[in-house]
């Protein structure tokens, strides 16, 4: 990049025009206007001058990379502000400015993204859109750069789910991976749910089950947080909402959540407790017991951890933890809470 671009760059960081900076400079505007068109170039000896005027010093005046960087970030931040730009307007704008910076990867992936929204928005406006697109996109999977690579397949997957070509759809998705913003398992279903595959909901449903099991494994983590915090309500806010959305969402066969279910009512169970509701307390450790015997691979530890939360009689030790709570209730005096026992208990389906 020549040094006409880059005080260009340093001008309209400070807010200065042409005018301001002649005059700071002892020159005349259309000087600044040469140079900045790169129709000639500042002496020598004013290079030191420039370079006090914009608090930089004269290696960052000559720095190409670092400027460049920054002039195609306000491109493409500008471009992207919709009360400036239309889309077909700002493919316009994007081609002049890749003429300019020929080459530029990151110019040409919001140009090829450009083509492809324009394209799905108005699939009748040219097939030619999606072509340069493609050919651009292909171009770009094999950049050094990893995030524009990632989301080059991610584009291209779509487009070719789009066009019909299933097989490198399908092939482009396999090769993505986890990057900010890029879910390939969603992915995934766009391309079978725009060509009709039919069992998609079989397919959201295994996303779904994934999706709680692995949020599961940041609870304890979640848990400990708040915990350590003392935020209690933040713990019942949290759990309640992950309970819930397995109890109302997953079926009949929650068998899978047996373990998760138990740890996170007894997390509650302690929360309630925390925050002095002794009936919601023993509620949530009832029902973590009873999600934990269906699970027969808990940690014995655990399980003795929730006996310890249940008052049971003695003499009816011998009976199932089922039975031992509907003694419970039976014996309970506070009718009030034997209410709210019998209603939780009958809530709790396996």
């Amino acid at each position: 990049m020549k040094i006409g671009k880059i005080i260009h760059y340093y001008r309209k960081k400070n807010n200065m025009t042409q005018e301001e900076l002649a005059f700071r400079l002892g020159v005349s505007g259309a000087t600044i206007s040469k140079w900045e068109n790169n129709l000639s170039y500042p002496e020598t000896s004013l290079l030191p001058k420039i370079s006090d005027i914009f608090d930089i010093s004269i290696n960052q005046l000559f720095n190409n990379d670092f400027v460049l960087v920054s002039i195609i970030d306000n491109i493409i931040d500008e471009v992207n502000d919709p009360k400036k730009y239309d889309l077909q307007n700002a493919i316009l704008y994007l081609e002049k400015n890749l003429l300019e910076y020929p080459e530029n990867e990151n110019l040409e992936f919001e140009i090829a993204k450009k083509y492809f929204l324009l394209f799905r928005k108005k699939p009748n406006v040219s097939n030619d859109l999606i072509k340069k697109s493609i050919n651009i996109f292909e171009k770009l999977i094999n950049s050094k750069n990893k995030d524009i690579s990632q989301w080059s397949k991610h584009f291209l997957s779509l487009i070719y789910s789009r066009v019909k070509d299933l097989d490198n759809a399908f092939n482009l998705n396999k090769q993505l991976m986890l990057a900010e913003g890029i879910n390939p398992k969603l992915d995934n279903i766009i391309i079978k749910f725009n060509n009709g595959y039919i069992d998609i909901d079989k397919d959201i449903k295994i996303n779904l089950i994934s999706l709680l099991e692995e949020y599961f494994t940041y609870w304890k983590y979640l848990y400990e947080y708040y915990y350590k915090m003392q935020r209690y309500e933040d713990i019942l806010i949290e759990g309640l909402k992950y309970i819930s959305v397995i109890i109302n969402y997953i079926g009949k066969d929650k068998s899978i959540f047996f373990k998760q279910l138990s740890y996170v009512y007894y997390d509650l169970g302690i929360a309630y407790y925390k925050v002095n509701n002794k009936m919601r307390s023993d509620e949530c450790f009832i029902s973590s017991l009873l999600y934990a015997k269906k699970y027969d691979e808990l940690d014995r530890e655990i399980i003795d951890k929730f006996e310890k939360n249940i008052v049971v009689k003695e003499e009816k030790s011998n009976c199932s933890k089922l039975e031992e709570i509907k003694a419970l209730i039976e014996n309970n005096e506070e009718k009030e809470i034997k209410d709210k026992l019998t209603y939780f208990l009958t809530r709790i389906k396996f």
